[in-house]
Protein backbone atom coordinates (compact mmCIF):
# COMPACT_ATOMS: atom_id res chain seq x y z
CA UNK A 1 0.00 0.00 0.00
CA UNK A 2 1.10 3.80 -0.21
CA UNK A 3 3.87 4.76 2.46
CA UNK A 4 0.64 6.91 4.10
CA UNK A 5 -0.99 3.28 5.33
CA UNK A 6 0.91 2.43 8.23
CA UNK A 7 2.76 -1.57 8.11
CA UNK A 8 -0.39 -3.54 9.35
CA UNK A 9 -1.12 -4.16 5.49
CA UNK A 10 2.09 -5.74 5.24
CA UNK A 11 0.95 -8.60 8.03
CA UNK A 12 -2.52 -8.58 6.60
CA UNK A 13 -0.50 -9.77 3.15
CA UNK A 14 1.40 -12.61 5.20
CA UNK A 15 -1.36 -13.62 7.14
CA UNK A 16 -3.28 -14.15 4.17
CA UNK A 17 -0.75 -16.07 2.27
CA UNK A 18 -0.55 -18.43 5.51
CA UNK A 19 -4.39 -19.00 6.12
CA UNK A 20 -4.92 -18.91 2.78
CA UNK A 21 -8.72 -18.44 3.42
CA UNK A 22 -10.22 -15.89 6.07
CA UNK A 23 -13.84 -16.81 5.29
CA UNK A 24 -15.87 -17.75 8.42
CA UNK A 25 -13.28 -19.13 11.12
CA UNK A 26 -12.54 -18.49 14.59
CA UNK A 27 -15.73 -17.43 15.44
CA UNK A 28 -15.97 -17.40 19.23
CA UNK A 29 -19.94 -17.50 19.57
CA UNK A 30 -23.33 -17.20 18.04
CA UNK A 31 -24.49 -14.11 17.03
CA UNK A 32 -26.44 -12.11 14.86
CA UNK A 33 -24.16 -11.48 11.59
CA UNK A 34 -24.25 -7.93 10.06
CA UNK A 35 -23.84 -7.62 6.41
CA UNK A 36 -22.50 -4.19 4.61
CA UNK A 37 -22.88 -4.27 0.49
CA UNK A 38 -20.93 -1.85 -1.08
CA UNK A 39 -20.35 -0.33 -4.27
CA UNK A 40 -17.88 2.07 -6.51
CA UNK A 41 -15.47 2.65 -9.27
CA UNK A 42 -11.79 2.35 -9.08
CA UNK A 43 -9.76 5.18 -11.20
CA UNK A 44 -6.64 3.53 -12.81
CA UNK A 45 -5.85 5.98 -15.40
CA UNK A 46 -2.66 6.94 -12.94
CA UNK A 47 -1.15 3.05 -13.39
CA UNK A 48 -1.99 2.62 -17.08
CA UNK A 49 -5.63 1.34 -16.69
CA UNK A 50 -9.01 2.20 -16.95
CA UNK A 51 -10.35 5.61 -15.59
CA UNK A 52 -13.75 3.91 -14.86
CA UNK A 53 -13.49 0.28 -13.02
CA UNK A 54 -17.18 -0.31 -11.47
CA UNK A 55 -17.20 -2.51 -8.50
CA UNK A 56 -19.73 -4.04 -6.44
CA UNK A 57 -19.84 -6.68 -3.39
CA UNK A 58 -20.51 -7.40 0.81
CA UNK A 59 -18.78 -8.61 3.46
CA UNK A 60 -20.64 -10.57 6.16
CA UNK A 61 -19.12 -10.66 9.99
CA UNK A 62 -19.84 -12.51 13.03
CA UNK A 63 -19.83 -10.06 15.89
CA UNK A 64 -18.22 -12.08 18.45
CA UNK A 65 -15.92 -13.37 16.40
CA UNK A 66 -12.47 -13.22 17.47
CA UNK A 67 -9.24 -11.12 15.98
CA UNK A 68 -6.41 -13.86 14.57
CA UNK A 69 -4.18 -10.48 15.35
CA UNK A 70 -4.23 -7.83 17.48
CA UNK A 71 -2.21 -4.70 18.33
CA UNK A 72 -4.00 -2.78 21.34
CA UNK A 73 -5.04 -0.05 21.69
CA UNK A 74 -5.08 1.00 17.79
CA UNK A 75 -5.03 -2.42 15.56
CA UNK A 76 -7.27 -5.76 15.28
CA UNK A 77 -7.42 -7.93 12.76
CA UNK A 78 -10.39 -10.48 11.89
CA UNK A 79 -11.50 -12.84 9.40
CA UNK A 80 -15.00 -12.21 7.11
CA UNK A 81 -17.68 -14.62 7.58
CA UNK A 82 -18.39 -13.89 3.70
CA UNK A 83 -17.94 -11.96 1.12
CA UNK A 84 -18.20 -10.89 -2.50
CA UNK A 85 -16.07 -8.54 -4.92
CA UNK A 86 -17.10 -8.07 -8.61
CA UNK A 87 -14.49 -5.80 -10.07
CA UNK A 88 -15.22 -4.46 -13.83
CA UNK A 89 -17.67 -7.48 -14.13
CA UNK A 90 -15.52 -10.34 -13.03
CA UNK A 91 -15.65 -11.95 -9.46
CA UNK A 92 -12.85 -12.24 -7.33
CA UNK A 93 -11.33 -15.74 -5.99
CA UNK A 94 -12.14 -16.06 -2.87
CA UNK A 95 -10.31 -18.95 -1.95
CA UNK A 96 -7.03 -15.79 -2.45
CA UNK A 97 -8.55 -14.60 1.43
CA UNK A 98 -9.83 -11.31 2.62
CA UNK A 99 -10.14 -10.02 6.15
CA UNK A 100 -10.82 -7.03 8.38
CA UNK A 101 -9.74 -4.19 10.10
CA UNK A 102 -11.10 -2.27 12.90
CA UNK A 103 -8.86 0.88 14.00
CA UNK A 104 -9.34 3.20 17.14
CA UNK A 105 -8.13 6.22 17.46
CA UNK A 106 -5.21 5.45 14.68
CA UNK A 107 -3.21 7.09 11.81
CA UNK A 108 -3.99 4.52 9.47
CA UNK A 109 -4.51 6.29 6.56
CA UNK A 110 -2.17 9.51 7.04
CA UNK A 111 -4.93 12.01 7.52
CA UNK A 112 -4.69 11.84 11.23
CA UNK A 113 -6.13 9.50 13.73
CA UNK A 114 -9.68 8.22 13.33
CA UNK A 115 -11.52 5.34 14.16
CA UNK A 116 -11.91 2.92 11.07
CA UNK A 117 -13.05 0.04 9.80
CA UNK A 118 -11.66 -1.56 6.37
CA UNK A 119 -12.47 -4.69 4.15
CA UNK A 120 -8.93 -5.92 3.16
CA UNK A 121 -9.74 -8.46 -0.02
CA UNK A 122 -6.39 -10.02 -1.91
CA UNK A 123 -7.79 -10.00 -5.66
CA UNK A 124 -4.91 -11.49 -7.14
CA UNK A 125 -1.04 -13.44 -6.26
CA UNK A 126 2.12 -12.95 -7.92
CA UNK A 127 4.95 -14.42 -5.85
CA UNK A 128 7.32 -12.17 -7.80
CA UNK A 129 5.88 -8.80 -8.91
CA UNK A 130 3.23 -9.03 -5.31
CA UNK A 131 -0.26 -9.56 -4.56
CA UNK A 132 -2.92 -7.12 -5.69
CA UNK A 133 -5.43 -6.11 -3.00
CA UNK A 134 -9.02 -4.06 -2.70
CA UNK A 135 -9.48 -2.08 -0.27
CA UNK A 136 -12.09 -0.07 0.37
CA UNK A 137 -12.29 1.79 4.10
CA UNK A 138 -14.97 3.21 6.07
CA UNK A 139 -13.71 6.24 8.45
CA UNK A 140 -14.67 8.59 10.96
CA UNK A 141 -13.82 10.82 14.32
CA UNK A 142 -12.45 9.01 17.23
CA UNK A 143 -15.03 8.92 18.82
CA UNK A 144 -17.44 6.47 16.92
CA UNK A 145 -15.82 3.70 19.35
CA UNK A 146 -13.04 3.40 21.57
CA UNK A 147 -12.95 -0.18 21.43
CA UNK A 148 -11.09 -3.05 18.56
CA UNK A 149 -14.11 -5.07 18.78
CA UNK A 150 -16.81 -5.46 15.92
CA UNK A 151 -19.94 -3.68 15.30
CA UNK A 152 -22.50 -4.78 16.74
CA UNK A 153 -24.81 -3.45 14.95
CA UNK A 154 -25.54 -0.38 11.96
CA UNK A 155 -25.32 2.49 13.71
CA UNK A 156 -21.81 3.13 12.74
CA UNK A 157 -22.28 3.57 9.07
CA UNK A 158 -23.93 6.86 9.90
CA UNK A 159 -20.46 7.90 11.55
CA UNK A 160 -17.81 6.79 9.34
CA UNK A 161 -18.60 9.05 6.58
CA UNK A 162 -14.99 9.20 4.24
CA UNK A 163 -15.19 6.11 2.13
CA UNK A 164 -12.52 5.40 -0.15
CA UNK A 165 -11.28 2.26 -2.22
CA UNK A 166 -8.42 1.66 -3.30
CA UNK A 167 -6.18 -0.88 -5.37
CA UNK A 168 -2.88 -1.82 -4.35
CA UNK A 169 0.09 -3.66 -5.59
CA UNK A 170 1.58 -4.92 -2.63
CA UNK A 171 5.48 -5.29 -3.22
CA UNK A 172 7.30 -8.10 -1.61
CA UNK A 173 10.23 -6.93 0.95
CA UNK A 174 10.57 -3.52 1.32
CA UNK A 175 12.96 -2.12 4.42
CA UNK A 176 12.04 -3.69 7.76
CA UNK A 177 9.06 -5.91 5.69
CA UNK A 178 6.94 -2.59 5.41
CA UNK A 179 4.79 -0.85 3.11
CA UNK A 180 7.31 1.57 1.59
CA UNK A 181 7.73 -0.14 -1.81
CA UNK A 182 4.07 -0.59 -2.77
CA UNK A 183 2.53 0.81 -5.69
CA UNK A 184 -0.99 2.49 -5.36
CA UNK A 185 -2.56 1.36 -8.26
CA UNK A 186 -5.76 4.08 -7.81
CA UNK A 187 -8.03 5.64 -5.71
CA UNK A 188 -12.01 5.85 -5.80
CA UNK A 189 -15.66 6.23 -4.27
CA UNK A 190 -17.13 3.88 -2.30
CA UNK A 191 -20.95 4.08 -1.16
CA UNK A 192 -21.95 1.14 1.41
CA UNK A 193 -24.90 0.37 3.24
CA UNK A 194 -26.57 -1.92 5.40
CA UNK A 195 -27.62 -4.77 4.14
CA UNK A 196 -31.54 -5.11 3.87
CA UNK A 197 -33.01 -8.10 6.95
CA UNK A 198 -36.32 -9.32 5.98
CA UNK A 199 -39.61 -7.76 8.21
CA UNK A 200 -41.32 -10.57 9.95
CA UNK A 201 -44.32 -10.32 8.09
CA UNK A 202 -42.32 -11.08 4.82
CA UNK A 203 -40.49 -14.25 6.32
CA UNK A 204 -43.86 -15.57 7.01
CA UNK A 205 -44.93 -15.09 3.70
CA UNK A 206 -41.83 -16.42 2.21
CA UNK A 207 -42.19 -19.36 4.28
CA UNK A 208 -46.18 -20.05 3.42
CA UNK A 209 -45.30 -19.55 -0.21
CA UNK A 210 -42.70 -22.62 0.13
CA UNK A 211 -44.97 -24.20 2.00
CA UNK A 212 -47.29 -24.23 -0.99
CA UNK A 213 -45.32 -24.51 -3.33
CA UNK A 214 -43.54 -27.82 -1.34
CA UNK A 215 -47.54 -28.98 -1.52
CA UNK A 216 -48.47 -28.63 -5.23
CA UNK A 217 -44.83 -30.52 -5.93
CA UNK A 218 -46.36 -33.64 -4.01
CA UNK A 219 -49.61 -33.10 -5.59
CA UNK A 220 -48.36 -33.55 -9.01
CA UNK A 221 -45.86 -36.26 -8.44
CA UNK A 222 -48.90 -38.02 -7.01
CA UNK A 223 -50.68 -37.34 -10.33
Amino acid sequence: MAPTLRGTFTAMRLLILTFAVLVGVAAAAPAAPLTVNFSGSLDLSGSGGAADNPFTGFFTWNPATVPFQSEPPNLAIYPVAAYQLILNGIETDQSLGAGLFVFNDDNAFGTGDVDALMLFVTVKTDAVAGNTAFIAALSGPTNVWNTLDLPTDYSFLSLLTTRVSALSLEVPGGENGGDANDILLGRGSLAATAAAVPEPATLTLAALGLAAFAGRSRLRRRG
